[in-house]
């Protein structure tokens, strides 16, 4: 199973040609349960362990067929957005290089340029946020970007 992510950056899980996006644990917290990424359509569900992901129960059956370029799709989409943090290439790079060897099939699957070029651009804004409200003053840490403040345009201040 390779790690996919959702648009809403959920856990997918792939088995059998088909996605599944995490539901819950179970009460116990042994097992995940997941249901079919087409959940509306779709009754399809599995039960997985925690520690590795082995299938342990499948139920209903699917009413739908496998798609394996959509699939492929989402990887390659989990893939450029862990990229897209990861690096500073610009998007053209990280989405040419990400698209080598793929199908015909694959690439009509793949959102616009224009379209990935603005999901990376809200990850790698989203990943330079400013950091969380502290709790209380022992936990305030001021990262180093906010520590230097520019007084004149060459003076610069500690803070």
């Amino acid at each position: 199973m390779e790690n996919v992510q959702s648009k809403r950056w959920k856990e997918k899980f792939t088995h059998g040609g088909y996605l599944y996006v995490f539901d819950k644990f179970s009460s116990d917290h042994s097992k995940k349960f997941w249901w079919c990424e087409l959940k509306n359509e779709c009754k399809a569900r599995l039960h997985t362990t925690v520690d590795n992901d082995r299938v342990l129960k499948q139920m209903n059956q699917y009413s739908h067929g496998s798609d394996a370029a959509q699939l492929r799709t989402a990887m390659i989409m989990t893939g450029i957005k862990r990229r897209a943090i990861d690096t500073t290439e610009i998007p053209s790079v990280i989405l040419n290089s990400a698209l080598q060897g793929t199908s015909t099939a694959v690439q009509a699957k793949i959102p616009k340029k224009d379209a990935i070029r603005k999901v990376i651009q809200r990850l790698r804004k989203h990943n330079e946020a400013a950091p969380p409200q502290p709790v209380d003053r022992a936990s305030i840490i001021i990262p180093d970007a906010y520590r230097i403040n520019e007084v004149a345009p060459v003076q610069m201040e500690e803070f």
